[in-house]
């Protein structure tokens, strides 16, 4: 994924509710979600993993189902680890993507903790 496409660069103003007087308190951490949803729907994880499956049949949630929560956990902390470095050399663009990584991690350990609630139902 090019740079040119992630939104969590300049902080987005909320678009507002119907009245468009509601100011979203939340754009910030929005931006950043939806960098993460397009890296993961485009970028190095769709092209190397994708396959045009859904996220839910990629490797990340298979692999997950077989090993447990700790490769994601794993490879968020990796993925952590990796920022941290990447930003203390000033090379914050590179940070910025590695973080967006850990967004999709902890976004599939929230699927698979779903799937395991709806399992006990």
């Amino acid at each position: 994924m090019g740079d040119e496409g992630l939104k969590g660069l300049a902080c987005r103003e909320g678009d507002g509710e119907a009245g468009g007087e509601v100011r979203d308190t939340h754009a910030a951490l929005q931006a950043v979600i939806d960098d993460a949803m397009a890296q993961t729907r485009s970028g190095k994880g769709d092209e190397r993993h994708g396959n045009g499956l859904d996220f839910t049949d990629q490797p990340i949630m298979s692999i997950s189902r077989m090993v447990g929560a700790g490769f994601l956990t794993g490879q968020a902390m990796k993925k952590l680890q990796e920022a941290m470095g990447m930003h203390l050399k000033g090379d914050h663009m590179a940070a910025y993507r590695e973080i967006l990584g850990v967004v999709v991690y902890a976004g599939a350990f929230g699927v698979l903790l779903n799937d395991k609630l709806s399992d006990s139902e």
